[in-house]
């Protein structure tokens, strides 16, 4: 039985968000008014999108201009403009997919599945940080001066961390695991090693190791704190 600590209906509100940034954009700009895309404005902006994912990528956020862009999706900048108002708005629009896929990937660990399972959904974590470790940099980066970003990427860290509280109380009720008093703060405490840790070997590149040695490292470590049987 879940204790209840809002994760889902927080994951539907984060899902909600996330649409919104990418379906913000779903007009083009003519002559200051917006008119619907067509299937040949569509691929455009996906192209754009490809260009912008890509440039962000290789060169940073304060180092990507909309020429940048424009070069890296084969398209002139007034074409830009024609779909985004600005470097920000593309940057909205990829971050609203990155949330989406991110919440489309997650899963809820059953504490019966033990401690393979954990090692599972960590590592469906740590594999996709590490595809998109350029990325995540970017969105971390700008999420220090826009709210919204900022709002969207707190909300998906709080997902993971109000499903993993409810795991952690109904494995306790099982007899399976002891997190501790205070479910919500060690499964938030949890989540965070995880995501520094990431960011540290995978963005900072302090050290040398994979997704799976990074997975079982931190499942090791979990599994010792949650005091998993």
């Amino acid at each position: 039985m879940s204790s209840g600590f809002s994760g889902p209906a927080l994951l539907e509100d984060v899902r909600r968000a996330a649409e919104a940034a990418v379906a913000g954009g779903d007009v083009r700009f003519d002559h200051g008014e917006e008119r619907p895309l067509g299937a040949k404005g569509r691929r455009t902006r996906s192209a754009i999108l490809r260009g912008a994912r890509d440039a962000f990528a290789a060169h940073g956020w304060s180092a990507t201009t909309i020429t940048t862009i424009a070069e890296r999706a084969g398209v002139g900048t007034g074409t830009i403009y024609q779909y985004f108002r600005s470097k920000e708005d593309v940057l909205a629009a990829l971050v609203g997919q990155s949330a989406l896929a991110a919440v489309d990937d997650l899963r809820t660990w059953d504490p019966a599945d033990g401690r393979d399972g954990l090692r599972a959904l960590i590592g469906r974590f740590v594999s996709g940080y590490a595809s998109t470790a350029a990325f995540q940099a970017v969105w971390e980066e700008v999420s220090l001066t826009d709210p919204h970003l900022a709002q969207l990427r707190s909300d998906l860290s709080e997902v993971y961390v109000r499903l993993f509280a409810d795991a952690f109380v109904d494995g306790r009720a099982a007899g399976l695991l002891d997190a501790g008093p205070d479910a919500v703060e060690a499964a938030r405490a949890l989540c965070a090693m995880v995501d520094r840790y990431c960011h540290q070997v995978f963005v900072q590149r302090s050290t040398s190791t994979t997704p799976a040695a990074v997975a079982e490292l931190v499942t090791d470590l979990w599994a010792a704190a949650i005091r998993l049987h």
